[in-house]
């Protein structure tokens, strides 16, 4: 009997010293709810946090080196378990398809920030590094604490609300939070003299909220981009950001015209918008070798969907 309580007290003190050795080595990084949408807002709500939601797809590159590099991250794992209840979803499959369109997901990933009753507070796409993450990270804390929140703003200009300081506020919450609206932009531009709209507030405001294709807005905002591609101050480095984002947003409704009116010197500007894009973005020219591999990109897409719409 004694040899039996000694053996029984050993492995005891081993399971004891094997669990204590589980907890110290367990992931650092974020740790993930699963569950439905429902039971997460849910636990949002009982933990008085709001939502952090990863949007990705299977086939997606930059989603795939996010999860790899950010998620078991320390920092990361310190400030979003902190924070926010945290979630991921596959914007392709199950509830996530209707979450992503609820939420105009268009590009990978895309991180969302929402409130514990699902009002979008902070969104920002793409992955730019760990920093960048914790950065957004922190503008989603801020926004959650403001008084006059995009939801109450959604209201007032709902309401008729169109005067410009409203305007003001109204397209640079938008930008901000990377939630275009050209309507609303085309109105304040309108109320505006031409002149102002290379100022840095409105350069801001512009890249922020244009969706569609303009001649003069991107006479404003490219040669502003390529202008800020060696800067370094925070300032500017934002800015060069978000009119980057424009400038993008442009080109892609620009190649789409391409493709509905069968245009091939719209593609081939397309394609030369896209490769000064990608130069001032990073900072360095794009190797020749992958600037004619994302050209030649353009133009399968162009001759697939073109020659697709003669059958």
């Amino acid at each position: 009997m004694r040899t039996f309580l000694i053996w029984v007290s050993f492995c005891l003190a081993v399971v004891a010293q094997v669990t204590g050795a589980s907890r110290t080595d367990e992931p650092s990084g974020i740790k993930f709810f699963t569950g439905t949408w429902k039971a997460l807002l849910a636990e949002a709500k009982r933990q008085n946090k709001p939502v952090f939601i990863d949007v990705y797809t299977s086939w997606c590159g930059p989603c795939k080196l996010m999860a790899k590099e950010a998620f078991p991250d320390k920092k990361v794992g310190e400030k979003f378990n902190a924070s926010f209840i945290s979630y991921q979803i596959d914007a392709e499959k199950g509830e996530g398809v209707a979450i992503a369109r609820r939420y105009t997901v268009r590009a990978y990933p895309t991180s969302l920030y929402v409130s514990t009753n699902g009002t979008l507070l902070h969104r920002s796409e793409g992955y730019d590094g760990i920093e960048s993450l914790l950065t957004e990270a922190d503008r989603a804390l801020t926004g959650k604490k403001e008084t006059y929140t995009l939801a109450m703003m959604d209201k007032d200009y709902a309401a008729g609300k169109r005067d410009v300081p409203f305007l003001v506020t109204y397209l640079t919450k938008r930008a901000m939070v990377n939630m275009p609206d050209s309507t609303a932009l085309n109105i304040y531009l309108d109320k505006i003299p031409q002149a102002d709209w290379s100022s840095d507030k409105n350069l801001f405001i512009i890249a922020g909220n244009v969706e569609k294709y303009s001649k003069s807005l991107m006479a404003t905002l490219y040669p502003k981009m390529i202008q800020l591609k060696n800067a370094t101050d925070g300032a500017s480095v934002s800015l060069h950001s978000t009119i980057g984002r424009g400038v993008r947003a442009m080109n892609e409704d620009y190649f789409k015209q391409a493709i509905s009116r069968k245009d091939e010197t719209i593609l081939n500007e397309v394609i030369k918008v896209n490769e000064a894009y990608l130069e001032a973005m990073r900072g360095q020219p794009t190797p020749p070798e992958q600037a004619e591999q994302i050209a030649s990109g353009y133009r399968a897409r162009y001759y697939k969907q073109t020659t697709s719409s003669n059958k």
